[in-house]
């Protein structure tokens, strides 16, 4: 009699596992309410899509009062998800610590639009430490500008291209809500694709 009740038991359990798993695998579908057209996504990456490529450079960091550091950069940007998200990895090093030299900054981040939020995610994790989800945004003048809110400060970063299609990146830091921006870092990177 044994023999049965394990087949019996067995069978139920299947039909258990199958009707719970049917259920999950509808989960993430309804969870994320209709589909919207992946064209509203692109034409979003499509006003950034300057970026797309690889690049180097050099730029600076300010590391305290009136105190530069100098830092040679490589970023790559490639679209993902059929042209809906940017992904990008930037390394920067220390341009008196040698080429073996590990970078001071070392990061991977995507950028894709929220069409509920009207607003783009940059989202970024860094090699070194916890990275975030910062809101973005393409200014009247065609720059991508994203930004970290921390209490007590605001910092932005505004990436366009030069009159001769370099990336040109600048970091401001406002201390009282936006009235008043200071630059603390400066990058220009040549296309080398």
């Amino acid at each position: 009699m044994q023999p049965h009740a394990t087949t019996y038991h067995g069978r139920f359990g299947s039909f258990v596992c199958l009707a719970l798993l049917s259920g999950f695998a509808s989960l993430p579908l309804t969870a994320q309410g209709p589909p919207s057209k992946p064209e509203l996504y692109r034409a979003a990456i499509d006003r950034i899509d300057f970026l797309v490529g690889e690049w180097e450079g050099s730029g600076w960091i300010m590391v305290g009062p009136g105190q530069r550091e100098a830092f040679d950069s490589w970023e790559r940007v490639t679209e993902a998800l059929g042209g809906s998200a940017l992904l990008i990895e930037g390394r920067h090093y220390d341009q008196n610590a040698g080429e073996d030299a590990a970078p001071v900054h070392h990061a991977l981040a995507t950028v894709s639009w929220s069409e509920a939020e009207q607003k783009y995610r940059f989202v970024s994790s860094l090699y070194d430490r916890d990275g975030g989800s910062f809101e973005g945004l393409v200014d009247d003048q065609g720059r991508f500008v994203w930004q970290i809110e921390i209490p007590g400060r605001t910092m932005r970063y505004v990436i366009g291209l030069d009159d001769r299609g370099r990336w040109v990146e600048d970091g401001e830091i406002s201390m009282d809500g936006g009235t008043n921006w200071f630059p603390f870092f400066h990058m220009t990177l040549e296309r080398v694709d």
